[in-house]
């Protein structure tokens, strides 16, 4: 016998990174339902002047990310800003965000949206067990 945690159809979370040396902004919004997570995403990328003018700006991108390719979702919060820490299992899945390293992405999010950032981790920390705990029990139904 399982039990299933009730998940809300879908969880938000508004994210800024912005990279000052390189000048490049990546606005978006980080979604978790029970089938994973999908980064919506823009990038601007800015002249390197005393006054940046933007260059150039990308297309509305996505990126889905199954609950197999999630290895941890994580709230680390800093004197200046809370971040959600997102690893995958794979270089591939987040190597069109602008900030990746290594499989991996910290996201800034705004500090009015930080419990809707707790409630994300939270709801994805029981869900990534429960979708474990199915994969070692494979004779249960989903």
């Amino acid at each position: 016998m399982t039990i299933d945690f009730v998940l809300p159809e879908l969880v938000s979370v508004p994210f800024h990174n912005m990279d000052w040396w390189q000048g490049v902004e990546t606005v978006g919004v980080l979604k978790a339902d029970k089938t994973g997570l999908t980064v919506e995403f823009q990038t601007t990328t800015y002249t390197e002047s005393l006054w940046p003018e933007v260059k150039s700006k990308s297309s509305v991108k996505e990126i889905v990310v199954p609950l197999d390719e999630i290895e941890s979702v994580a709230l680390k919060q800093g004197w200046v800003e809370t971040m959600i820490e997102l690893k995958a299992r794979s270089l591939k899945t987040l190597s069109d965000l602008h900030d990746h390293h290594q499989g991996q992405v910290a996201l800034c999010i705004a500090g009015k949206a930080k419990a809707k950032a707790q409630e994300l981790v939270s709801t994805m920390a029981v869900v990534l067990s429960e979708h474990e705990l199915r994969k070692l029990r494979p004779d249960t139904d989903e």
